[in-house]
């Protein structure tokens, strides 16, 4: 059984876009962070989803392929001196139109170590044309 750590890299694909986005596993502290946004009230499990999306992206990205910026340069994926994302590079991110979904997927499913494939978090389905592939080490 293969093992992953947060050095690790890999590229999920939305094909049909021609766009990737590099992502690693998280480190214990980052999905500490993550599930925090999972609490109890009332002695129901309530959880702010749009957090744990918000942190998942934030630590899992470590670049964005295929992208321009309005005035038609590419887009180059700002990251703060630890590896995360920065809040301008979620600002981003989080306003990507059609892929947005598969980047979600593919974050929230990185909580928990490398998947095996990314899959639709409604269906539980994998995503299609979505592919995740190795892409190396840092």
């Amino acid at each position: 059984m293969k093992i992953y750590g947060p050095k690790d890299r890999f590229k999920v694909s939305v094909e049909s876009h021609g766009v990737a986005f590099v992502l690693s596993p998280l480190t214990v502290k980052q999905k500490s962070e993550v599930m925090s946004a999972v609490s109890r009230a009332g002695g129901n499990v309530v959880q702010d989803r749009y957090e744990m999306v918000r942190l998942a992206v934030k630590y899992a990205v470590k670049s964005a392929e295929g992208f321009e910026t309005a005035d038609g340069t590419p887009f180059v994926l700002s990251l703060d001196a630890d590896g995360s994302v920065s809040d301008e590079g979620l600002d981003y991110l989080m306003n990507i139109p059609d892929t947005v979904g598969a980047l979600f997927a593919a974050s929230l499913q990185f909580i928990h170590g490398k998947p095996d494939e990314i899959l639709d978090g409604e269906t539980g389905k994998p995503l299609s044309g979505v592919t995740l592939a190795p892409v190396g080490k840092v």
